[in-house]
């Protein structure tokens, strides 16, 4: 079989050089798309819920919110591992899946079954969310916005009503944290007196103030040929309107509005800790989360770009400054990468020189090193591998010449032994003798060569077995490795009898 395949491309050695070729520039197309990180991320497929509800003690969050959902998520199919945690206002519920299950698939699974929790949940007690679709790898730029000018609860109202916007339409971003500053609020300050006086409740306030913060339909009215709609607006734009609110009617038909009884201003959130930077006063901070299996490099370099058109347009004094931008650490991974790479190849390009004496034979050797891995880029894109740190720095140049090697020695040795054949021999009688020892020479050691990398390729298959943290680590590696193998073997037996046949027309 592989004898043939010898024979074959040898006798069709301009068409399977073309086909090289164009394979080659499809691997560079794909190269370019390839999703690049610094490191693997070995984050399992979860699928966190959370719930807040201020006010709960950690046992009435266990006892209200987190015991009916993790109820209602029993059962889930290849799930793995239900865990929770409990704190002062807060439910976090993570249910961890298999391997192989997808992350939309499992996400809807997870809300099925929250929907029924729901009606375990008091109403007041909040409503369980899906945490966004991001792994722990998925903070990939973070920086603060400053300002000499601006109290802490403009930065804050900026970044949470301009920034965050148009960060999240960002294609790639799914969330945007922000920390630090102070959030805007309508406080209302109620006096305890007058609320005792006026035999009022706090929650009957703010029932009252929920029912009036609305603008609600009536219909319409008909006039001619035209409608008239109408339309009652009650949503509050002002702090006089929420002082305008009447909360009470008096015995004597008067209303009793709640600016009689209450102090309305605004006023900053109640803050758990503070932002700073280099300790020279305080910030808002944000970190842009990545939508996961997006290409980090890609979405980074779309989120720089954003940043910069904010940063053109943002009010007199407010300055962004940037302290984390995962695109650097993956060009310096890179770049080491690239760099160990290449001087490995030129090593071995110098080393197959000077042993084997053939400075045309050591280029057509060498050339598989650049078609073996871009044919790789395009079985790595198609099953979903990303380039990293241990998928591209795992790759052996020496194990890729292997093949390719062996023969190339068995062609110079067949010269060698046929030298006398070549004395009084016409141009076209040399060239034909010379395609025939190549082609003789190839399928004595083809089958030897071929196994030799396939014995290579078996090594690397229990590592594609492996699974938790460890598989989602080695796999990619071994299966980057096994690629680049099976691309070096194909391009032994197909690529490199072509090439040597059309470089030599002679010994």
């Amino acid at each position: 079989m592989i004898e043939k395949i010898i024979e074959l491309s040898i006798k069709n050695s301009i068409p399977v050089v073309i086909v090289t070729i164009l394979f080659s520039l499809l691997g560079f197309y794909n190269a370019l798309k390839l999703s690049i990180d610094a490191v693997p991320d070995v984050t399992n497929i979860q699928v966190s819920a959370v719930t807040q509800s201020p006010g709960l003690s950690p046992n009435e969050v266990e006892q209200f919110i987190t015991y009916p959902i993790e109820l209602a998520l029993n059962g889930l199919p290849k799930v793995t591992e239900i865990r929770s945690i409990s704190r002062t206002g807060v439910s976090s519920v993570t249910v961890i899946f298999q391997d192989d299950v997808d992350i939309y698939f499992a996400r809807q699974l997870v809300n099925e079954r929250l929907k029924t929790a729901e009606n375990e949940i008091p109403p007041e007690y909040g409503r369980p969310e899906l945490s966004p679709i991001a792994t722990g790898l998925g903070d990939i730029y973070e920086f603060v916005l400053k300002s000499d000018r601006h109290t802490p609860e403009q930065l804050r109202t900026y970044m949470e009503w301009e920034i965050y916007r148009i960060l999240k339409s960002v294609p790639g971003v799914i969330d945007i944290n922000i920390l630090g500053g102070e959030a805007k609020q309508f406080q209302v300050i109620i006096d305890p007196k007058s609320l005792k006086s006026h035999n009022l409740t706090l929650s009957s306030i703010l029932q009252t103030l929920k029912e009036s913060n609305v603008n609600v339909g009536g219909g319409y009215i008909q006039k001619g040929s035209e409608q008239m709609v109408i339309r009652a607006e009650g949503k509050f734009n002002e702090l006089s309107e929420i002082e305008e609110t009447a909360v009470q009617t008096e015995p004597d038909g008067t209303p009793l509005y709640l600016g009689q009884i209450a102090r309305i201003q605004t006023g900053p959130a109640l803050r758990f800790g503070v932002t700073t930077k280099d300790g020279k006063g305080e910030v808002v901070g944000a970190t842009v989360m990545m939508l996961l299996g997006e290409n980090s490099r890609n979405v980074v370099s779309r989120v720089s770009n954003t940043i910069e058109d904010i940063r053109s347009n943002l009010p007199p004094g407010m300055e962004i400054s940037t302290f984390y931008n995962r695109s650097e650490f993956i060009n310096r991974t890179l770049s080491t990468v690239f760099i160990n790479l290449g001087e490995g190849a030129l090593l071995v390009f110098l080393i197959l020189i000077f042993l084997l004496g053939s400075f045309k034979g050591a280029v057509i050797v060498a050339s598989a090193i650049p078609v073996s891995m871009l044919i790789t880029t395009i079985f790595m894109r198609y099953f979903g591998v990303i380039g990293n740190l241990m998928s591209l720095g795992a790759l052996d140049f020496g194990l890729l010449v292997d093949g390719s090697i062996v023969m190339l020695e068995s062609i110079l040795t067949g010269f060698l032994l046929n030298k006398n054949l070549f004395t009084d021999r016409s141009p076209e009688e040399t060239e034909e003798l010379t395609t025939n020892i190549i082609t003789e020479s190839c399928k004595r050691v083809g089958s030897a060569a071929a196994f030799s990398v396939a014995i290579i390729m078996l090594v690397y298959i229990p590592l594609m077995t492996l699974e938790g943290v460890e598989g989602r680590m080695f796999r990619p590696m071994a299966i980057t490795v096994a690629l680049a193998l099976g691309a070096a073997l194909l391009f032994s037996i197909t690529s490199f009898p072509a090439m040597v046949s059309l470089a030599y027309k002679k010994p």
